[in-house]
Order: structure tokens, then C-alpha cells, then sequence
């Protein structure tokens, strides 16, 4: 007599099972494959950087100086001013959008057709990948193009008060601004004695609302706080700040200088009303516990958002005589 063997199949249990390895292994998965995905937007992005980079050498060779923000004279930072952004065009093979602006009777907001257009031009190497917003002010009308990379044009508010003129600008000196990239400015390789592979000229913003590419007061921030706290609160470091990379120098308590809270970068002020109260300014950017910045001699760094405070102060400015080590992310 022939029998007929059933093939089983799998019981509920066993299905079960089945499907639940399958899920551990996707959510073990998962986060490689997002963290593989980051790690090349954040590779992207200092590739931008590298490309304004290039620009920045590339005008500096052509012009002897790197570019500057465009400055009306008589007027004050709520003017809207040509942003170092269009300085450099002609420099990153856009010289056909630069000569379409009216750079000498024009504006960014004088509402000709050649601005107009440009405000709502998307520039690829100003946006990082990891940004989490728009690549415009107005995404429903496709207006005012941003960029997520903005000239670090001085340490604090108040040095950069000074490029502007005026009854309020603090009168620090010829070194301030301290920065290398703001309003009117026209520095060189040879006015940056701290070095140029030392100091920073460009960084990211993750800024939404003033951020437009082609306005100048909207394209420069600075890098620190009016006043650094000190952890525990026994005191604060007002500006200016003192010079030299130690304990003894920076601090002038050593044990108030071991406590210092270290989160720098990433900070934001409201901005001092030349728009509205609800402007993100200062370094800040979407990858985790780094911000991308590019510095004057074309070299593009990954600093760590918990940068001590007088390193990075020296990291800005262009002639502090200042000590900088390592900047990479261990």
C-alpha cells in the first residue's frame, strides 16, 4: 500500500518567530543605514565648503583679497547690502548671474527683474544636504533663496558693531571686527597673522527666515555669546575678551575655568531688532555634535559643538596672536 507524506509547514509560532528576527534585524539596520546616510549629506556638505573654498582662493589670486559684504554708505546694517555670496560668482562659474545684478545702482530688495531673479536662485554649493528646512524664505512661491553657509565676521556682537560705524559701535581698536569676513571688509592672505589654516572665514547656519544669499547683513554672524557663562554661575567673561589659551590667561580663576560649560557652538540670539526677534543667529547646523566650517587657506574642518570657548575665540579671529591646536573631532 503507498502512503503520502504531507509536507508541514510552518506552525503560527514559527511565522511569529519568523517575522520578529526579521524585525530585530531591521531596527538594528536601521540606524547604520541612517547614520551611513548622515556621514555622506555631512561629506556633501564639507564638499560645498570645499567649492567656496576654492572660490574664496580663486578671487583671492584674481583680486588679492578675499570677499567682503557690500557696504552703502550713510546707512546702517538694516540697509540691504550685496552679500559676499555674489562677490564670489564670478569666481565658482557664475559670472553670467553676477553681471546680471545691478551691482552699483541696485540692491537686494530694489525689486528689478535682475534681483528678483537672483533672490530666488538656488545655489548648490550654499545649501547643506542634512538642512532641515526649505532652500527658500517663501517655499510656496519659490522666492528668496537661503544658504546654510554664513561669513564668521567677528567673535561677538559688539566687535562687529565697529565695521558699521555709528554712535553705538564700541570703539575697540583697528583689530575689530576681529573676524576676516564682514561689512566693507577687504582682507587678504597677509592681514590674517594668526594663519590661514587657523582661522575660520565661513560656517554653517541652520537659519530659516534671514538667511537670503544675496543679503549682506544676512549672510555673517558671530561665533560667541555677549557673555560666556561660567558653570557653576560665579561669574561671566564680558566682552572684550582677554587674550591667551590657558587657565591663568583666559580665566582669571582656575577653578571657574575647569567648570566652564563648553556648548559654543550652536548657540542662538534673538537678533537686535534690524528684522524681528525671531532670527536664529550664530553657528548652528543639523549633523550631530559638529558644525562645518571652512577657513582661509581653503581647508574645511568638522568642529566639535563643544569647542572650548577661548579656542574658538582664537579659531575666528585673524590677528590674536592666538595658540590653536588640533580642530578635528577626535
Amino acid at each position: 500500500m503507498k502512503t503520502t507524506r504531507r509536507k508541514r509547514g510552518f506552525t503560527l509560532v514559527e511565522l511569529l518567530v519568523v517575522i520578529a528576527i526579521i524585525g530585530i534585524l531591521i531596527a538594528l539596520l536601521l540606524p547604520a543605514i541612517q547614520a551611513a546616510r548622515e556621514a555622506a549629506r555631512r561629506a556633501a556638505c564639507l564638499n560645498n565648503l570645499k567649492q567656496v573654498g576654492l572660490a574664496f582662493q580663486n578671487m583671492h589670486s584674481a583680486r588679492k583679497r578675499f570677499p567682503g559684504i557690500h557696504t552703502v554708505r550713510g546707512n546702517n546694517n538694516q540697509t540691504p547690502t550685496w552679500s559676499w555670496c555674489v562677490d564670489i560668482l564670478p569666481h565658482c562659474e557664475n559670472k553670467p548671474m553676477y553681471d546680471a545684478l545691478e551691482l552699483v545702482s541696485g540692491n537686494p530688495e530694489d525689486g528689478t527683474p535682475a534681483s528678483v531673479e537672483a533672490m530666488g536662485a538656488i545655489i548648490t554649493e550654499l545649501h547643506c544636504p542634512s538642512f532641515s528646512g526649505t532652500e527658500h524664505r517663501d517655499p510656496a512661491q519659490q522666492t528668496q533663496a537661503i544658504t546654510n553657509y554664513k561669513a564668521l565676521g567677528a567673535t561677538k556682537k559688539a566687535s562687529l558693531a565697529v565695521a558699521l560705524g555709528g554712535g553705538n559701535a564700541p570703539n575697540y581698536g583697528s583689530k575689530h571686527p576681529d573676524g576676516t569676513v564682514y561689512y566693507g571688509s577687504k582682507h587678504g592672505i597677509s592681514q590674517i597673522n594668526d594663519g590661514s589654516s587657523r582661522t575660520a572665514l565661513v560656517c554653517e547656519s541652520k537659519e530659516q527666515n534671514y538667511a537670503r544669499w544675496t543679503v549682506g547683513v544676512e549672510t555673517v554672524v558671530v561665533g560667541l555669546p555677549d557673555i560666556v557663562t561660567i558653570t557653576p554661575a560665579t561669574g561671566v567673561i564680558p566682552y572684550p575678551h582677554p587674550t591667551g589659551y590657558s587657565a591663568g590667561n583666559f580665566f582669571s580663576n582656575t577653578t571657574i575655568a575647569n567648570s566652564i560649560n563648553k556648548t559654543y557652538v550652536g548657540w542662538n540670539y534673538e537678533k537686535d531688532g534690524a528684522y524681528d526677534n525671531n532670527a536664529t543667529y550664530g553657528p548652528s547646523s543639523d549633523h550631530a555634535g559638529v558644525n562645518n566650517h571652512m577657513f582661509a587657506d581653503g581647508s574645511v574642518h568638522s568642529i566639535d559643538t563643544t569647542i572650548d570657548a577661548a579656542l574658538y575665540m582664537f579659531v575666528i579671529t585673524r590677528n590674536g596672536g592666538d595658540p590653536v591646536p588640533s580642530l578635528d573631532p577626535q
